[in-house]
């Protein structure tokens, strides 16, 4: 038994609430993926759908899902639009309509595609290859002068070196040259130290990792912080050193 009150000082008409009560452990799971209609670009909402429409299986464990076909259909869907939205040299954009992908969001997409193989969904190989294609030869890009494009550009190319690793195609000579990159970032170091992990060096994945993460405490209200960004890069690399371990299990 629950009791619910409004606010004293509301004024009426000033807001709206509803309640949905459900006698099944397991409710109407679909509103999750409705929500990611308003995130970011198209490209990002997509790629959230994605994501969640992977997760929420495992997520509900044993438990009745009646949204199996739902699951599935979100799942075609994602990939047929990635593979609309992909360009002619085998990038993905940000924005939609525009011609010059970026390494970042490439990075993005095959993380995604390589997720979704590796949970038995089909995925169209050309898509892949293509976008690997594209990522081995950003990685040879003149690297920005100006240091915060530096920092980001950096972050980007150890993304492109995780996904290329979890593709099957680790860029070990690039991933050595990061490495020994100064201004890299933490979140770039978090991605290089999972692109080891994956290509087989756990030592040094954990080498590169280091440090302690990042705290929460300063932004407590806040959905989404650079803080809150890199302990979800953090346990990306603490799954692949070590998958369901006790670092990984705390990060979450």
């Amino acid at each position: 038994e629950s009791n619910i009150s409004m606010p004293q000082k509301w004024f009426p008409g000033t807001g709206t609430a509803s309640v949905t009560l459900c006698g099944s452990p397991v409710s109407d799971v679909t509103k999750l993926l409705e929500a990611t209609d308003g995130w970011g670009s198209r490209i990002q909402q997509v790629i959230a759908l994605g994501w969640i429409s992977i997760g929420l299986p495992q997520a509900l464990g044993d438990e009745s899902l009646t949204t199996e076909e739902e699951l599935a259909r979100k799942l075609y869907t994602s990939i047929t639009v990635l593979k609309a939205l992909q360009n002619y040299d085998g990038s993905w954009s940000y924005w939609r309509g525009d011609d010059s992908g970026d390494i970042y969001t490439t990075a993005q997409v095959l993380h995604l595609l390589s997720a979704m193989k590796e949970h038995g969904v089909p995925v169209d190989e050309s898509m892949i290859s293509q976008g690997t294609r594209y990522l081995r030869q950003s990685l040879s890009d003149e690297v920005p002068a100006d240091n915060a494009a530096q920092k980001l550009d950096l972050v980007g190319r150890a993304y492109a070196c995780y996904a290329l690793a979890l593709c099957g195609d680790a860029p070990l000579g690039w991933m050595n040259w990061l490495i020994d990159q100064k201004t890299l970032p933490a979140d770039g170091s978090a991605l290089l130290s999972a692109a080891w992990a994956v290509a087989g060096d756990r030592s040094k994945a954990e080498t590169i990792l280091g440090g302690k993460a990042p705290s929460l405490v300063d932004k407590p209200n806040k959905s989404w912080s650079p803080a809150l960004q890199s302990l979800a890069l953090r346990l990306i690399a603490h799954e692949a050193i070590a998958p369901g371990g006790a670092d990984a299990r705390n990060d979450a």
